[in-house]
């Protein structure tokens, strides 16, 4: 439900049940968190795919599943996004289970400098999403920077681009400029559809869900992007501070250089799916590695998870 709704977040419902918890054994208590914010992760596709409105930052990648369920196949979008996003967890936390030392020691030989370049490298890959005209990708990405840039310095306190307004010295959220960027125009698009249709006579379309189990041949399409996903959100995830939309943004990126058509994504390709709904995922169980092993959160949800710990009496590290 909070990965649904655009506004909510992981966190938010994460704090909301918290205080429940106090009153549980710790397994049930972590248990309850760590469902929580799996499922957050995969409500957030919910709403990108049949409303075009992510609820989740993670979930903007979700590019391809709104044109399937313009097409009338929500049910076959929603179906590969489930099964990817299991394949997804799964995979993190088998890594997370087997080998997390192992991927411990790696994050901790990340500094800034590789951290900077991971970023920026996500920065970049929003010029190949703009195919059809770099400039437009560029500006996009520099306009983001700009807005990112308001309230105040990290490092100096000093205050940017407010203007004299004390509400912009906490910045712009994520989460709001998200919504608008996506909520606003998606509705005035469905109240200019209902006008027109109602102006011709005719019904507004709905998104149909119909039969969400994924057949053959978009199991044998989605086989290869949701493992590339599992690995490079499980990668990503054990980096502090990188988090679910690089994952999902990279992924998505890397499925569609390896796809035999490129020229489907955004369109409704099956791979478009598939790929950063496993990435997004698997940044769970990845975040999860840094926290258990060092102590070390790697997201905000994470750094929550941390406090519930120490609550129940359980020190991670």
């Amino acid at each position: 439900m909070v990965g649904m709704l655009p506004g909510m977040t992981i966190s938010a419902g994460i704090i909301i049940v918290l205080p429940l918890t106090f009153v549980l054994p710790p397994s049930i208590s972590i248990a309850l968190l760590l469902g929580l914010y799996a499922g957050g992760m995969m409500g957030g596709s919910f709403s990108a795919i049949l409303l075009n409105i992510p609820g989740t930052p993670s979930a903007t990648a979700a590019l391809d599943g709104h044109p399937l369920a313009r097409r009338g196949e929500a049910g076959r979008a929603l179906g590969v996004s489930i099964l990817a996003s299991f394949a997804g967890g799964l995979c993190s936390c088998l890594c997370l289970y087997f080998i997390a030392p192992y991927l411990a020691d790696v994050a901790l030989q990340f500094q800034a400098t590789d951290l900077f370049s991971l970023v920026f490298f996500g920065l970049t890959i929003i010029c190949s999403f703009a195919a059809a005209s770099l400039v437009k990708g560029l500006l996009s990405g520099v306009l983001g920077l700009i807005i990112m840039t308001v309230g105040q310095d990290p490092v100096m306190g000093t205050a940017r681009f407010t203007f004299g307004d004390v509400n912009l010295l906490s910045g712009i959220h994520f989460l709001t400029a998200l919504i608008g960027l996506f909520a606003i125009p998606q509705l005035v698009d469905n109240v200019r559809e209902m006008a027109c249709s109602q102006g011709e006579g005719q019904s507004p379309s709905q998104a149909r869900v119909g039969r969400i189990l994924p057949g053959i041949a978009d199991l044998k399409a989605m086989r290869l992007p949701a493992a590339l996903g599992a690995l490079v959100g499980t990668f990503i995830g054990i980096l502090p501070g990188a988090g679910g939309p690089i994952a999902a943004f990279i992924s998505y990126d890397y499925a569609r250089k390896l796809n035999r058509a490129p020229e489907q994504f955004g369109q409704g390709s099956v791979a478009g799916i598939a790929a950063p709904e496993a990435a997004n995922n698997a940044v769970t169980g990845g975040a999860l590695i840094p926290m258990m092993t060092l102590g070390i959160p790697g997201d905000p949800v994470t750094a929550i998870l941390i406090g519930a710990l120490l609550v129940h009496g359980l020190a991670p590290g």
